[in-house]
């Protein structure tokens, strides 16, 4: 059991574990259930938010009372034809996102992540990234485990409830989720993929849900150009953990690699030294 990302690190000090693997442990132990059996349920809904993040691209769907939808279909489009500006990663997430929200919208399945309202920005980050570098499905797999494990602590410390805690306690918390899990999933350490979660939770993801929202007035008032000005680059408040942890990883990188080639050489010298030693 965990209450904070502080007694995570803890436990997993000293350890070659991540966040997923102790959230998983925490699973079964918990409720008593077997691996096996936990990644069933993982796979189960994964396969719900695959399905949910592709049934609006290739075809309209609306909600019940016909006000939305089609906005996933004319993002994904847009994405087969390759003349966009930013990266096709970014459209491509956006589409898959702007699906699992058409779909939630028409009462279809979907997986709260961690609410309905804020359905599409795990799967959009995660699928889309786990597909640009061919991510072994394992270890999506085990990302959703981690995404869990920080929405535990995000209900334990706060809120993920919109009628409490505003879009932000959605979205955020959607937001935080998805770059703890996509870092850990890319092969950064606990504490990197906290990091990232905490960056998205308390600023990016709070950009990126004003940008987000006007881009929703925006379609419902017709102005469906001003509205993917205003998807974009809220979906880049999403995404941008993830470009943020490639840029600290080397950085860090560039500050140990002196300091790993130091300690190489003062082994490979004790090496030597103990063979003249064996050898005198």
């Amino acid at each position: 059991m965990y209450f904070s990302a502080k007694e995570i690190l803890a436990q997993l000090e000293g350890t070659d574990k991540r966040i997923c693997d102790l959230a998983i442990q925490n699973e079964t132990e918990l409720f008593e259930t077997p691996y096996d059996k936990i990644m069933e349920m993982l796979e189960e809904r994964y396969q719900i938010m695959y399905n949910s993040a592709h049934d609006a691209l290739e075809k309209e769907i609306r909600s019940l009372s016909g006000l939305t939808g089609g906005s996933a279909r004319k993002m994904w489009d847009y994405y087969k034809k390759g003349s966009m500006i930013c990266d096709g990663t970014i459209i491509r997430g956006a589409a898959y996102a702007l699906s699992c929200l058409e779909v939630n919208a028409s009462m279809g399945l979907i997986v709260a992540a961690p609410t309905a309202g804020a359905c599409g920005i795990l799967p959009g980050c995660l699928l889309t990234v786990a597909e640009k570098h061919d991510i072994p499905h394992q270890q999506v797999l085990e990302a959703l485990a981690t995404a869990s494990g920080i929405g535990q602590l995000i209900v334990k410390k706060a809120t993920v409830s919109g009628a409490e805690g505003g879009c932000q306690a959605e979205c955020g918390s959607a937001a935080a989720m998805a770059a703890g899990a996509v870092v850990e999933m890319l092969g950064g350490t606990p504490a990197q993929a906290f990091d990232a979660a905490a960056i998205a939770a308390f600023t990016i993801g709070l950009a990126g849900t004003a940008f987000l929202g006007g881009a929703v007035f925006a379609y419902l008032n017709g102005l469906l150009p001003l509205m993917v000005v205003l998807a974009v680059p809220g979906f880049l408040g999403w995404i941008a953990p993830y470009f943020c942890y490639q840029k600290i990883q080397r950085r860090r990188a560039e500050q140990t690699a002196p300091i790993i080639e130091q300690k190489n050489d003062e082994i490979y010298s004790v090496c030597e030294q103990g063979c003249r030693l064996l050898t005198a």
